[in-house]
């Protein structure tokens, strides 16, 4: 169905060689060290409040002329004047345009973060989403629950309990949860249940230079009340 042939400079040609019904799913994904190089520019400069100040006075500065020249410059426009034209992309060919096409900052996207839970026994026959349920009602949330399933490979015959992922409707309520979820160590039945976010790796960067930052200020300030709440360090009034 698809002949795969490598050639000379190193990379891969697909010939699809497709019948009547068939279906074929590609996935394809950056080398390692791209994946790095991308994590590393996500974590400590678009999320950084430096990026977001140098790029806010900057854009500031910009009228609907400079906008339109740097977002949606088109090959014509650029070699009109002198400009060569647009991107060439080796492998790919011409971009469409010589600007950026938008500028957006991905920090301002609004996510609901899911979170884990551990030590939830597990059954052939279960229904995830009741056990779920059932243990947020016993921290009294009774949440719209979505996209929740096991993590990992099961093994049969064997005593695993797979932690279980899940959402729910806003971020407010994954911190009631989260804040909640050591009652279960004094619940008959849900003793050895634990709740955690479930961090991907740009966020657990990012939460590990925030516990960083919260052990260097109440380092300097002894007398003070810190800790963390919704992603930020605060400060408790005496």
């Amino acid at each position: 169905m698809v002949k795969v042939s490598k050639l000379e400079d190193g990379n891969l040609s697909l010939d699809f060689l497709f019948s009547p019904g068939c279906v074929v799913a590609v996935e394809v994904k950056p080398p390692q060290s791209s994946q790095t190089a991308l994590q590393y520019f996500n974590s400590n400069i678009l999320c950084s409040d430096t990026f977001a100040k140098d790029l806010d006075k900057v854009c500031s500065t910009l009228n609907l002329l400079d906008l339109n020249y740097m977002l949606y410059r088109c090959d014509e426009e650029e070699r009109v004047d002198g400009c060569g034209g647009v991107y060439h992309v080796p492998h790919h060919g011409n971009l469409t345009y010589a600007g950026i096409v938008a500028v957006r900052r991905s920090p301002k996207k609004r996510t609901v973060p899911r979170s884990s839970c551990f030590g939830v026994d597990e059954d052939a026959s279960e229904c995830v989403t009741s056990k779920v349920t059932t243990i947020l009602e016993q921290l009294e949330e009774k949440p719209r629950i979505r996209g929740c399933r096991r993590i990992g490979q099961r093994v049969t015959n064997a005593d695993t309990k797979r932690p279980i992922i899940f959402s729910v409707n806003s971020t407010d309520v994954v911190y009631q949860i989260l804040r909640k979820a050591k009652r279960l160590r004094e619940i008959e039945g849900f003793k050895t249940v634990y709740i955690s976010p479930n961090r991907t790796p740009e966020e657990r960067i990012r939460r590990q230079k925030l516990v960083n930052e919260l052990k260097q200020r109440r380092s300097s300030d002894p007398s003070g009340r810190y800790f963390i709440r919704k992603g930020e360090i605060v400060k408790a009034d005496n």
